[in-house]
């Protein structure tokens, strides 16, 4: 999902998949955070909410970043810090 992207095509997205939370990218690709399932399904009903609710109000920072090169140790810390 792009930043500027409305709740129909995020909508459309989680009708067409099986995954509850999908990244969202800025417009040079760069993870900006995630929008939950859980975090739309109030206004995901309401159909005239469709074009006018952008995914940059959906969406949930994320606390930390993992490198692929971090130390599983440093992973785990990080998870138990922000009980993830």
């Amino acid at each position: 999902m792009k930043l500027f992207d409305t709740l129909v095509q995020l909508i459309d997205k989680f009708e067409h998949s099986k995954r509850n939370v999908f990244p969202v990218l800025d417009e040079n690709n760069n993870f900006l955070g995630v929008v939950l399932l859980d975090n739309i399904r109030k206004v995901m009903f309401q159909p005239e909410h469709y074009d006018k609710v952008r995914i940059e109000y959906q969406m949930t920072s994320s606390p930390y970043f993992l490198d692929l090169n971090d130390q599983l140790h440093d992973v785990m810390k990080k998870f138990e810090e922000y009980n993830t």
